[in-house]
């Protein structure tokens, strides 16, 4: 709406129809007249809620996500995965970096050619052969 360049008394009206439960609530309770403008309304509500906010994630964040002791490379593999949509500023060499750094049992670095890898799509290719390889093995030992 503010693209379409719609007056402040309409993004005002308008703006309760986006809410839901507290915060609808919230809107409901303001005294009447108290806002004047869409800049002060967005302000109160700011005020109000930006702890309800997530911060955003960048991707240094994913150096703390590793494999955990007993897990799966495929389960350790789709939880970085996860954690790596919810990234706004997606730097592609720290997520490879991130990747290799994490793979705690090297079932992914025991392939020579993971080392060489540069971009977040070839990592993954190569991981999800791993990742089959992986669970044949575990299936294998389990027949036995």
């Amino acid at each position: 709406m503010i693209l379409l360049d719609v007056i402040d008394a309409i993004l005002c009206k308008t703006f309760p129809t986006t809410l839901r439960d507290i915060a609808q609530r919230w809107y409901n309770g303001l005294k009447a007249g108290s806002i004047a403008t869409w800049r002060l309304l967005n302000r109160q509500f700011m005020l109000r809620f930006f702890m309800n906010i997530p911060p955003e994630k960048s991707s240094e964040e994913l150096y703390r996500c590793r494999q955990g002791e007993g897990e799966t490379l495929r389960a350790y593999i789709e939880r970085f995965n996860n954690q790596g949509m919810k990234i706004e500023d997606f730097n592609n060499d720290t997520v490879v970096q991130s990747l290799k750094k994490g793979d705690m049992d090297g079932s992914a670095r025991r392939q020579a050619k993971f080392k060489k890898l540069k971009t977040y799509q070839e990592v993954t290719v190569v991981a999800k052969k791993c990742i089959n390889m992986d669970d044949r093995r575990r299936h294998k030992t389990s027949d036995t």
